[in-house]
């Protein structure tokens, strides 16, 4: 089994601006200087979106391969991660191809957005392709019942084998504001699940940094930075994704 980067940094995600914070980086590179930086502050790994030359989120296979060469050279410690996130723009079928030809071989995937094809059979073929490439995926989950069906998916062979989830916390709360509350239903499917795979937490709005260092003390591995809060722990606005990796190093 693979492992997960303990410390992951998000720093772009797919929809915030530089009106939303200055210090999102937008451009290749503004993302190159912010991997240096937190690779550098003591993140292993980086999970980051592509913008087209409007900001706007983009899943273009040929540019993310040139571009993670790009990132494997300038920070070689970190475990680089692709996103295939929709936002809301990409068909299920245009994200399946894109993992394929992106150049990666770590990339994230959400559950719920591959279920859009509603064929178990296509949905089985995707995942089963993706293993036999090599690509080794993080499923993306938003709440227990994503756990659940994960795990009965690989029970019934539609999905093979689980290396790695990420459970969301707080994506669909008021003002996306996370609580422990969010995490606790995850661990405890964790928690009665027989399946050997590797976790982690991220954690959107101001109980970003409550449930990181929760998910830290109970085994599990974190993803923080800008693409889901810009917030300190205080409540504070964060002045950098650099500093936001510096207060979770444990």
């Amino acid at each position: 089994m693979r492992v997960l980067p303990k410390l992951m940094i998000a720093p772009n995600g797919a929809t915030r601006t530089k009106d939303d914070h200055p210090a999102i980086p937008i451009t290749e590179n503004e993302i190159v200087k912010c991997a240096i930086e937190c690779a550098d502050a003591g993140a292993d790994g980086i999970h980051f979106h592509l913008r087209d030359h409007n900001g706007k989120h983009i899943l273009d296979s040929e540019r993310c391969a040139k571009f993670i060469s790009r990132l494997r050279k300038a920070v070689p410690s970190m475990i680089i991660q692709a996103t295939s996130e929709s936002a809301g723009i990409y068909s299920p079928s245009e994200q399946i191809n894109f993992v394929k030809n992106c150049g990666a071989d770590f990339v994230s995937v959400g559950l719920r957005e591959i279920e859009r094809l509603k064929n178990e059979n296509e949905i089985r073929a995707a995942y089963h392709a993706f293993r036999d490439l090599g690509i080794w995926v993080q499923h993306i989950l938003y709440d227990n019942t994503d756990f659940e069906r994960l795990i009965d998916y690989n029970a019934r062979g539609i999905i093979p084998e689980i290396e790695t989830v990420l459970f969301v916390c707080g994506r669909y709360n008021v003002k996306q504001n996370s609580t422990l509350d969010d995490l606790l239903p995850f661990l405890q499917v964790l928690g009665k699940s027989t399946l050997a795979f590797d976790w982690a937490v991220c954690a959107f709005g101001k109980g970003e940094s409550a449930a990181l260092k929760e998910a830290q003390s109970r085994g599990g591995k974190i993803r923080v930075g800008f693409e889901n809060s810009i917030w300190n722990s205080d409540g504070t606005i964060a002045a950098s994704n650099v500093l936001r990796v510096k207060s979770l190093m444990t």
